[in-house]
């Protein structure tokens, strides 16, 4: 992806382990905002966090070519 370095730092894994991680920078387009984000290089495959969902509703269904679903919630104004 050619990102740009920003920084590592150690993360757990899942099995409990520990390794040092490379934080790179992304500029992303998200509901109609330019972001700067932190992206995560673990392995070949980059992860980008789940923060910049906050405000919004996601829905998986978990079984092949299941329906991922994200929408923006609304916010009542009383």
């Amino acid at each position: 992806m050619n990102l740009p370095l920003h920084s590592s730092t150690p993360i757990k894994l899942a099995d409990g382990s520990e390794t040092l991680t490379a934080i790179h920078l992304a500029t992303v387009i998200w509901d109609d905002v330019e972001k700067v984000v932190l992206v995560l290089a673990s392995g070949y495959k980059p992860l980008l966090g789940v923060a910049m969902m906050e405000g919004y509703h996601l829905e998986i269904d978990f079984e092949d070519n299941g329906l991922v679903s994200l929408e923006k919630i609304s916010s009542s104004m009383s």
